[in-house]
């Protein structure tokens, strides 16, 4: 079995990361290696971490960030760093199902053996959305938020981001295709899923391999299309920034 990198980006992570490790240990595919890195935590991260680096040296690796990279950059720069063949994204405050491990790999070497050369992969899945004790608020994040999953070539993919990071794996041609980190990319699943949908492809497994654990803290939480319309509508400001970013991305990403 090939070993799969699973970064992991933290910062004041302490109250669910124990969870989300003990689930990661739990997976059915077992080659794997976890990095954490931290951002620059203030809380006990650090020391709980380092307890189960302790346990596990082989397979769990503990790096603290000389300086605050911020949530995109830490998971990209996280992702550049590898030595391994396969990356595989973690937040701090999920739970992972035993088998998504196992589930995503077998997508992705799937789609690899159809190709005649290697090219940028990318394959992602569902999610299964719970509050902040695990009880479940919706079994699809997809259909929760309505987005469309069949719609991944380049256009749609420049228009809208379909993935969350926290289900994605990528393969060694998208590793290798972050030489360098983004200015003005919007989020590090956007920024990959473009490089995967203009230079190679995009998977998607129709199955809920993780419970995205909703909570207070959430980086980047998961709303309703019915919220996303009221959003869109009471915080135009916000959106015409967002807008400019949106347009900006793909120019960076033409330049690199």
């Amino acid at each position: 079995m090939e070993t799969i990198n699973i970064v992991m980006a933290v910062y004041n992570g302490e109250a669910y990361i124990r969870e989300q490790i003990e689930s990661i240990l739990a997976s059915t595919y077992k080659n794997w290696v976890l990095t954490i890195y931290d951002d620059g935590s203030k809380d006990h991260t650090e020391e709980l971490v380092r307890e189960y680096v302790s346990q596990y040296p082989n397979q769990i690796q503990y790096v603290k960030n000389e300086k605050n990279l911020g949530h995109m950059n830490n998971f990209l720069t996280g992702a550049k760093k590898s030595q391994y063949d396969y990356v595989c994204f973690s937040d701090q405050d999920d739970v992972w199902n035993e088998d998504k491990l196992e589930i995503t790999y077998h997508y992705m070497k799937e789609a690899e053996q159809k190709m005649t050369t290697l090219q940028p992969v990318v394959v992602f899945t569902d999610a299964q959305i719970v509050n902040q004790d695990l009880q479940e608020l919706h079994p699809s994040f997809h259909q929760n938020s309505q987005l469309n999953t069949n719609a991944l070539d380049f256009p749609h993919m420049l228009m809208e981001n379909k993935m969350m990071g926290c289900t994605m794996m990528i393969n060694r041609k998208v590793i290798d295709s972050l030489e360098e980190l983004p200015v003005n990319g919007r989020f590090h699943d956007w920024w990959i899923g473009l490089i995967a949908s203009g230079l190679g492809t995009i998977v998607y497994a129709p199955v809920a391999t993780m419970k995205y654990r909703q909570h207070e803290k959430n980086v980047v939480g998961n709303i309703s299309f019915l919220q996303y319309v009221k959003k869109r509508l009471l915080g135009l400001k916000e959106q015409k920034n967002a807008l400019h970013l949106t347009i900006l991305q793909p120019q960076e990403l033409a330049r690199s």
